[in-house]
């Protein structure tokens, strides 16, 4: 949770385009994970600054090739290697309508790359530049941006020579490693598509969907319970089946998604969040009446689950995959031998640790007992 909130943050910074001084990339940095990184140049937060300037007067969210036309609008090593003038320019818008982004953003993606050039810098004892951000979002490879400069005439190994001649690395110098990208369906991270979800998961989901107690909906406060109680069941889901990263966060989105939308198709109007007072950019409101708020939504929220329980009462348990064992049973007849019959194999996690424990009168009667599914037992007539 606490990874995910710095990851909230950080891309809050950086796409609503606030990272404009050095202090405020210094708290990037330390929400991303790398306190110890060094101040950034006054050419790296430009470059930035002009991606996302670029980004906005073209209608679109930012990406890796928007940073491009970032860095080329500036000076040194990195800015000479793409050249300028409007062909990179029209290149990036090109390539940004190819993806089929033309609102969404990618900002997962220079984020990743962002996090590769501040480690590469670091690495080297440089504060990061945009050079540093050119190699990362080369060696990251997107299609937006092998498109970009293929449409510009440009050559991605010329250009990464160029640059890592220019803060003075040898030009074979390795691929950077790729940082993990944030999960799948968080922040403007696609989520994976329904038929890729756990199928365990998905059909219990589907149940809780067409079960979902709306007759008890009667307000917007009541709507946004049954939302946040339907999360924290995907969420439980997904944690008691043992899911990834990407498996989780994309059966929240998606279940969350369906809830609302059957909420706004069955209750009209009631989906509609409140309109807030408006808040002075990122100040965080806090104090008393933000504590009794909370407070507030989290006793609504108890009571309506509640409420709710016996809707729920036959809602499916999903079935964990156990490996099977085979079991025998020690069965003593009157004429004082031991039997043994085998039965149904039964589910269950077989450790390396259990041993067969046998009962008193087979410690007394049996000799010997070979193999740890018990298929051969001597015993004493």
């Amino acid at each position: 949770m606490y990874h995910a909130f710095r990851v909230d943050m950080a891309a809050w910074f950086t796409e609503t385009g606030r990272v404009t001084d050095r202090g405020q990339c210094r708290r990037l940095a330390v929400m991303s994970g790398q306190a110890d990184a060094p101040e950034p140049t006054g050419q790296y937060l430009a470059a930035v600054r002009r991606a996302f300037q670029f980004a906005r007067e073209m209608h679109h969210g930012c990406g890796p090739a928007d940073f491009l036309v970032g860095i080329a609008g500036g000076d040194g090593p990195a800015a000479t290697a793409l050249g300028r003038g409007p062909t990179l320019r029209a290149a990036a818008t090109a390539a940004t309508v190819a993806a089929g982004r033309a609102r969404e953003g990618a900002g997962y993606l220079h984020m990743q790359a962002q996090q590769a050039a501040m480690s590469l810098a670091q690495t080297l004892g440089q504060p990061p530049d945009a050079e540093h951000l050119l190699i990362a979002l080369l060696d990251q490879g997107t299609p937006e941006v092998s498109q970009t400069l293929a449409e510009a005439g440009l050559d991605p190994a010329e250009v990464r020579r160029s640059t890592l001649a220019g803060i003075g690395v040898p030009p074979d110098h390795p691929p950077l490693p790729m940082p993990p990208l944030i999960p799948a369906g968080t922040l403007d991270r696609p989520p994976l598509e329904v038929g890729e979800l756990d199928e365990r998961a998905w059909r219990v989901l589907r149940w809780r969907q067409d079960h979902l107690p709306l007759h008890r909906v009667r307000g917007a406060g009541e709507a946004a319970a049954l939302i946040h109680l339907e999360r924290a069941a995907a969420g439980r889901l997904a944690e008691r089946l043992q899911l990834d990263e990407d498996q989780a966060s994309s059966l929240i989105r998606h279940h969350d998604d369906e809830v609302q939308a059957r909420i706004a198709r069955e209750r009209p109007g009631l989906d509609r969040p409140r309109q807030q007072s408006p808040r002075r950019p990122g100040v965080a409101p806090v104090g008393w009446p933000v504590w009794f708020g909370n407070r507030r939504t989290g006793m609504r929220d108890r009571v309506f689950r509640l409420r709710t329980i016996r809707d729920y009462r036959d809602c499916p348990q999903p079935q964990r995959h156990r490996p099977s064992s085979s079991c025998c049973q020690v069965i003593a007849t009157r004429s004082g031998s031991v039997t043994s019959t085998a039965l149904k194999s039964l589910p269950r996690t077989a450790m390396p640790s259990e041993t067969y424990t046998p009962s008193a009168l087979s410690r007394k009667r049996s000799t010997e007992i070979a193999g740890p599914s018990l298929a051969v037992i001597r015993t004493i007539q």
